[in-house]
């Protein structure tokens, strides 16, 4: 993709006015997408022509709702986390040598004990972005080459994209295999079964018990207290206003999110200038996080997606992370005794479960219908904030 390419140049030098040609074009040719989807439809609502391609069925005005739900309770609450954190241990730095033959080892092996079948799909490092694709007989997912002074974020990116994959691997194989009601339900949905991977599982405490003595052993730290998991659960769950969206803590997510989908929708709508962009990214980071990017590499660059043309697919992160922890709160209730069984490496209860309600439909359903079928109700911000309220504040 000439998108890819670009980014990673423009990322690598800082090179805002290179960049500013190449975006002019991408959302030129997002207004002329939005414009020929309205015709279309006969409504005169751009930004949500676009967002409709990540989150079908869902109007602006309901994200904008859930956002503004989040955002008020999220504000209040930070503050109230970041003054408890600060009482409590730092969590002990966990940068050390871990040979990237050992952690790609440990992502595959991962991977297999959740539940991700390696006969129909594959693992792979990249350069760049991290990335999930193929069919439910050939998954490939692709992880950024891994940093040898930190394995956890080779094992967030390994979670987050095997929630994807399986995902893709859980749909209809058979009956409706090549028919359209066997595809996903798009992005939001997806980013869910990746973001309930990542962020909700992946930052249990049982998680940790069952992961730290498989550390210990593979990176020859017996008793080495890093690798607790203690350690690794407050390492994991640690709230912390950062530049990078991508490895931002589970709590200060949102307010990046947050950031991406006011900004895109400025510039499709034309009511914020391109030019304008990086001080309308610096002051939004200001006013969300309380932090100003040095340079523009930790700030407006740092995402590939409107390189590649993704305008309206950053709220669905949000989205799915409200789907999941909707799923998760209704999945507890519906599975027995989860947390133990993910303490002992047991992940069949989950997979099982999610495979039964989501994953196997396909398309049956409206993606909204899906999870009133799943939980017994339709999304609600509420459940977001009361996981975020009980890790984090409790």
């Amino acid at each position: 993709y000439e998108g890819r390419k670009i980014h990673r140049d423009v990322l690598q030098e800082g090179d805002w006015p290179g960049a500013r040609e190449f975006l002019a074009k991408t959302i030129d040719l997002n207004r002329q997408i939005a414009e020929a989807k309205c015709r279309a439809s006969g409504k005169n609502a751009y930004y949500e022509a676009l967002t409709a391609q990540y989150a079908p069925d869902t109007p602006l005005s309901d994200i904008e709702d859930w956002f503004s739900a989040l955002e008020t309770k999220l504000k209040g609450l930070l503050p109230v986390v970041l003054e408890k954190q600060a009482k409590e241990p730092e969590p002990l730095p966990i940068k050390d040598f871990y040979p990237a033959k050992a952690q790609m080892w440990l992502n595959h092996a991962l991977l297999e004990t959740v539940g991700f079948d390696f006969h129909r799909g594959g693992l792979y490092e990249t350069g760049h972005n991290p990335v999930e694709g193929g069919t439910p007989d050939d998954t490939r997912l692709v992880i950024k080459n891994v940093d040898t002074t930190n394995f956890t974020l080779s094992l967030r990116s390994t979670l987050h994209e095997g929630g994807h994959g399986i995902y893709t691997q859980g749909l209809p194989r058979k009956t409706w295999r090549y028919q359209p009601v066997a595809q996903d339900l798009g992005t939001a949905v997806h980013e869910s079964q990746a973001l309930l991977m990542e962020m909700i599982i992946g930052r249990m405490p049982e998680f940790y018990e069952f992961l730290s003595p498989r550390l210990e052993g593979l990176f020859h730290g017996m008793k080495n207290p890093a690798l607790s998991a203690e350690n690794l659960y407050r390492f994991r769950t640690r709230v912390k206003p950062s530049f990078n969206r991508r490895n931002a803590d589970e709590m200060t997510y949102f307010f990046h999110v947050l950031l991406r989908f006011r900004l895109e929708k400025q510039l499709i709508e034309n009511t914020l200038k391109l030019g304008d962009l990086p001080e309308a990214w610096n002051a939004g980071m200001e006013e969300l996080l309380g932090i100003h990017p040095a340079s523009d590499k930790q700030g407006c660059l740092q995402d590939v997606h409107w390189f590649v043309g993704k305008f309206g697919y950053f709220p669905s992160y949000t989205i799915g992370h409200m789907i999941a922890a909707q799923l998760y709160a209704r999945l507890e209730k519906a599975v027995p005794d989860v947390p133990a069984r993910l303490r002992a490496g047991d992940f069949s209860g989950v997979i099982g479960w999610l495979g039964n309600n989501v994953h196997s439909k396909g398309s049956l359903l409206s993606w909204g219908d899906m999870l009133r079928e799943a939980t017994g109700k339709p999304l609600d911000p509420a459940f977001l904030i009361a996981h975020i309220e009980k890790r984090y504040a409790s």
